[in-house]
């Protein structure tokens, strides 16, 4: 099967109901009205609380900007473009303070079942998760690699594949990644499965 290719920026920005920002919804699969796993890009330009999505697992990565604080009902986390993405349950309701300005993130929402969301390391093998869904989102153009298959993505890029082959994955960007700056993630949703 050959992956699905997404481009964020074809993709009309859709605004928030609270004037908060705006997203771009890049995949809802299996359909927009009754997904399971739904995967977005947001411009967020001002603080607000998240909406509550009970029986939802949530990720969040941060792409651009400074980040935000979130406050949780027990706890507080300062989300930054280098760290790793935050997974949480949908029916908390973090209260988003930006830490400097816009920031520009990726999500991921993942009912009846689990998502992850980890940092691709260049011409690093992945191995998505047995039976899961799983795909790609770009910071940078590059080649998509799995076996004999080689794909050619661009940056602000979903590559996704519905029924991995089970054979590992890689990123080759175009031109060398700068240390410290990130090329990717890599998602998954496992269907059935759920961590929180």
């Amino acid at each position: 099967m050959e992956p699905m290719l997404i481009s964020a920026m074809d993709k009309p920005l859709q605004p928030w109901r609270n004037g908060g920002g705006f997203t771009r919804q890049l995949l809802a699969w299996p359909d927009d009205e009754n997904w399971l796993l739904r995967i977005s890009m947001a411009n967020v330009s001002q603080d607000g609380p998240f909406s509550a999505w009970p029986g939802v697992v949530r990720g969040l990565a941060i792409l651009d900007g400074e980040g935000v604080k979130l406050t949780f009902a027990d706890s507080i986390i300062n989300l930054q473009r280098h760290d790793p993405a935050l997974i949480f349950p949908g029916e908390a309701m973090p209260d988003c303070q930006l830490l400097g300005g816009g920031v520009r993130d990726l999500n991921v929402m993942a009912r009846e079942g689990d998502t992850g969301m980890l940092r691709v390391q260049s011409a690093v093998d992945w191995l998505p998760p047995s039976l899961a869904q799983a795909g790609l989102f770009t910071l940078c153009e590059g080649e998509w690699i799995s076996g004999k298959k080689r794909v050619f993505v661009a940056a602000n890029m979903l590559l996704w594949l519905v029924a991995p082959d089970g054979r590992p994955w890689r990123f080759v960007p175009r031109k060398k990644v700068s240390v410290g700056e990130l090329a990717g993630w890599w998602l998954y949703y496992l269907r059935g499965e759920k961590s929180l």
